[in-house]
């Protein structure tokens, strides 16, 4: 058993826990399957003005879409059409919370 840091109070719990049984803090995993807090409101402002040039899906740590929308100049607009109304309505994308 691998044994990790809690992120909270710093004891030492097994590095599957989903929360730490010491003091209840939720735990995210080193190894990637944790989820990035993007912060809604900014992410709608820059969709909406820099949504061509992939800048929302830098934001979101979403590089390889980012590069994409920024050589296609938004997928011609409509992919920045889409994206900016899936960040609208709180779209939920993989590996992101909105704050």
């Amino acid at each position: 058993m691998v044994t990790v840091h809690c992120r909270e109070c710093g004891k030492k719990i097994s590095d599957t826990a989903d929360s730490c049984p010491h003091c209840g803090a939720k735990q995210t995993s080193v190894r990637g399957g944790g989820t990035k807090k993007v912060n809604w409101t900014l992410c709608m402002i820059i969709s909406l003005f820099f949504g061509t040039l992939g800048v929302d899906r830098f934001m979101m740590g979403q590089v390889g879409l980012g590069l994409l929308k920024l050589f296609t100049f938004g997928g011609f607009f409509i992919w920045w059409f889409i994206d900016f109304i899936l960040i609208v309505t709180k779209h939920k994308f993989k590996g992101i919370e909105w704050v």
